[in-house]
């Protein structure tokens, strides 16, 4: 991890500057982004290229955060980071964010989970970049076999995806995955990225992936579901929130 720390990755010449932001990842004690705690963060203010490189500006932060409640055998199991480790630490959370999450933040799944966390504690996020977007999109073409980080980062980069759940190794993965999701997307600027990954993507003929109508279509899934899951279901993936919006559509229209 400090050789990943000291020693960023370097980049091929500019095209030309776009803008600055903040890349960052948390790690945390659960999967429920309303209620777990972060235990760790990680944020580097970038300045991000049109051709997808990345230039850092400053030495950014990473290190545990100090958390009230236990962390779960689980969470230690995936990032290492145990209860005595995060409550002995000094870093508060609350100051930290609001220190180093403002305006336009970078991410992998920020936009359905990081975001909620960080807004929770304080951030001032005005845009927001996601990168899982454009893998989810990748996996349902059939491109890739899973969504995950590590996976795509050594699809495309065809290197290993080393200390993967370490906030700052996976902050570092993502940013060195834009020019490779460009090129596999066949998208020469990072400003048509950003405007790519904020357009939703949807279809009546897309597959229903959860729950009790699990490999259903949309267009064939009960009225009552799809008021249910617009209504209850808040950190659903835009691109099957759009989908069910064309149904409501369909469906006004259909009267």
């Amino acid at each position: 991890m400090e050789a990943r720390r000291n020693c960023l990755a370097s980049f091929s010449p500019l095209k030309g500057i776009t803008m600055r932001i903040t890349a960052y990842d948390f790690e945390t004690t659960g999967v429920n982004p309303s209620e777990c705690e972060p235990v760790q963060l990680a944020a580097l203010a970038v300045t991000i290229h049109e051709d997808g490189t990345y230039t850092k500006e400053g030495e950014g932060f990473c290190e545990i955060l100090n958390c009230e409640n236990e962390v779960p055998d689980g969470a230690f199991k995936v990032h290492g980071i145990s209860t005595e480790q995060a409550q002995a630490s000094t870093f508060c959370p609350r100051k930290v964010v609001a220190v180093y999450l403002r305006g336009v933040v970078l991410g992998y799944n920020n936009n359905s989970y990081d975001n909620i966390i960080a807004k929770r504690y304080g951030a001032d996020i005005t845009d927001s970049v996601a990168l899982f977007v454009a893998v989810s999109r990748l996996k349902k073409d059939g491109v890739l076999a899973k969504a995950s980080l590590s996976y795509a980062y050594e699809h495309f980069t065809g290197n290993k995806a080393e200390n993967a759940h370490d906030a700052l190794a996976d902050v570092e993965m993502t940013l060195e995955l834009i020019p490779h999701l460009m090129a596999q997307l066949k998208i020469e600027t990072f400003s048509e990225l950003r405007t790519w990954l904020a357009t939703p993507r949807g279809s009546l003929d897309a597959v229903w992936p959860i729950g009790k109508h699990k490999g259903k279509l949309v267009c064939n899934l009960p009225p009552s579901y799809v008021t249910w899951a617009l209504e209850n279901m808040a950190f659903m993936d835009p691109d099957l929130r759009e989908c069910l919006y064309q149904y409501q559509e369909a469906q006004g229209n259909a009267k």
